[in-house]
């Protein structure tokens, strides 16, 4: 349903002021979204597979806390060993873990370096503001 935004303020004969922003947003291409990139671990180090697990992939809480991700936020990994690319949700691991849990334990092993990212949705103009907090880390998974 498209918005209105023909409202009259009854004593000047100008719109609302609110419908005036709402004009401005819409002409500025404001009302849509973006996704844009959030965080990320660069080549990360696969440590361990556990397939019969609720599915998910275990980061260490000092990656989490140094890239931005949050417990159960929705990730994208990348594995560079095998060209696999799949999406799960983050859960804390231990000091350097970065393991692969359910079913994507079947989309990379032990040893395997992996991109992992995450993404936002944000208005063009936030967009242009934005810094994603990119994280490399070394082979024991610990920030370079």
């Amino acid at each position: 349903m498209p918005i209105i935004l023909e409202h009259i303020t009854a004593k000047s004969n100008k719109p609302f002021p609110c419908v005036e922003k709402a004009r401005r947003l819409r002409y500025n291409n404001s009302s849509m979204l973006l996704t844009i990139l959030k965080s990320k671990i660069h080549l990360a180090k696969v440590t361990d597979n556990q397939l019969y697990y609720e599915g998910s992939i275990g980061i260490c809480k000092d990656l989490m806390k140094a890239c931005g991700l949050l417990a159960g936020e929705k990730v994208q990994v990348l594995n560079f060993n095998n060209s696999n690319r799949f999406e799960t949700y983050v859960i804390e691991g231990q000091k350097g873990e970065i393991s692969l849990r359910g079913p994507a334990a079947k989309l990379g092993k032990k040893g395997d370096k992996l991109i992992i990212l995450a993404y936002a949705l944000m208005d063009p103009n936030e967009a242009k503001m934005f810094k994603p907090k990119v994280i490399k880390v070394d082979d024991r998974n610990e920030l370079r």
